[in-house]
């Protein structure tokens, strides 16, 4: 059996490439021959295009798009390197007008993980529910994520329409469940995210052994969008722990008081997880990879985006690190976390995860 999986594996995010590659292992070691379509919307790739520094009149805004364009470009490098040598891609490229023609390669077709059932993310293209799929295909989902906590009026008639096609609905979050079981006539269930189906151990194959980035003791800071009570927390905490802050983050902005990172692979990623004292984040895969290197860390919920909180909300309940978040510049916990505990709640929750994934390979009807 051919699988094929459509995601976001070209997105400028180092969550959103290894969880491509997280799910396209598991698949390809537990229902089949498994390969990632090369699927390239030209809408969602170019809203990461920087406006050319000719066309911008403003002088500070040339600056900010100089200095974005030059960390767009060192982040194509390491995605593209990661893409050739680490991910299994599919050797064609397909685009809106001939992604049909993949229904000639595969039997069975996954949709997920991330926010692929976002459709304000990916410019309402409804190829990522399988649109594109032919009836005699098998169609199913894997932790897909709407983003949001409710469809569109607009958009919802023909949405409802299409997960009714399919095999297997699974979600990522508990408000993408709620929205299929209202609307749709399916059943769905709340998976993790595929890079928590991978243990330590596996990861760990991927960083090159007692190689560390950094040799100094340090804080790890991994932020989408930086926010001064996060940086002051771990500023703070760096302090505390007599320990340097070093800080990624996918703007061009450079922080005082901690060590600015400019080019960041997702095996540096890796490594700067695993080898770090402690991890504060607002990032959903900052704070799944801290679990599964079993680190010492903090997160913050995006106050200006709630319904993007809701992956984060679910999995900190499901495994009883609510008490990590912080709140107003201080953690609501700060005793250390028994990964004992932890571990045995992820495992089971791997177990049904694992369970899902068993069963896309069976064809059960529609």
């Amino acid at each position: 059996m051919k699988i094929g999986i459509i995601t976001y594996h070209r997105a400028k995010n180092l969550g959103g490439m290894l969880q491509a590659y997280a799910l396209q292992q598991v698949l390809n070691e537990k229902v089949g021959d498994c390969e990632i379509i090369d699927y390239r919307n030209k809408k969602f790739e170019d809203q990461y295009r920087i406006k050319k520094i000719s066309e911008e009149k403003n002088i500070k805004n040339k600056v900010k798009n100089l200095l974005l364009k030059r960390k767009n470009v060192q982040f194509e490098k390491v995605r593209d390197e990661f893409n050739s040598n680490i991910q299994n891609i599919s050797k064609e490229q397909y685009n809106e007008v001939n992604i049909e023609e993949a229904n000639e390669k595969y039997d069975l077709f996954v949709t997920g993980s991330d926010q692929v059932w976002n459709t304000q993310l990916n410019f309402n293209d409804l190829n990522y529910f399988l649109k594109f799929v032919k009836d005699d295909k098998k169609k199913n989902s894997y932790a897909a994520s709407f983003g949001k906590s409710n469809i569109d009026d607009n958009e919802k008639e023909e949405i409802i329409e299409l997960l009714n096609t399919f095999n297997q609905i699974s979600v990522r979050e508990e408000a993408g469940k709620k929205i299929i079981t209202e609307n749709a006539k399916k059943q769905c269930e709340v998976v993790l995210d595929p890079t928590l189906l991978l243990n330590k151990s596996r990861w760990e194959k991927l960083i090159v052994e007692n190689e560390r980035l950094e040799k100094e003791k340090y804080i790890f800071v991994y932020i989408i969008a930086p926010t001064p009570s996060l940086l002051n927390f771990a500023r703070k905490l760096g302090k505390e722990k007599k320990a340097k802050v070093i800080c990624f983050h996918n703007g061009y902005q450079r922080y005082s008081g901690v060590k600015n990172l400019n080019k960041v692979s997702p095996i540096d990623f890796l490594n700067y997880i695993k080898y770090a004292e402690c991890v504060v984040t607002s990032s959903f895969h900052g704070f799944c990879f801290s679990v599964n290197f079993h680190k010492e860390f903090f997160y913050e919920l995006d106050i200006n985006k709630k319904n993007n909180n809701s992956r984060l909300i679910t999995l900190a309940k499901k495994l009883g690190l609510e008490n990590r978040e912080i709140v107003n510049g201080a953690a609501k916990n700060n005793d250390k976390i028994d990964y004992n505990i932890i571990e045995e709640k992820l495992n089971n929750q791997r177990q049904q995860s694992m369970n899902f994934i068993m069963k896309l390979g069976k064809g059960e009807s529609k």
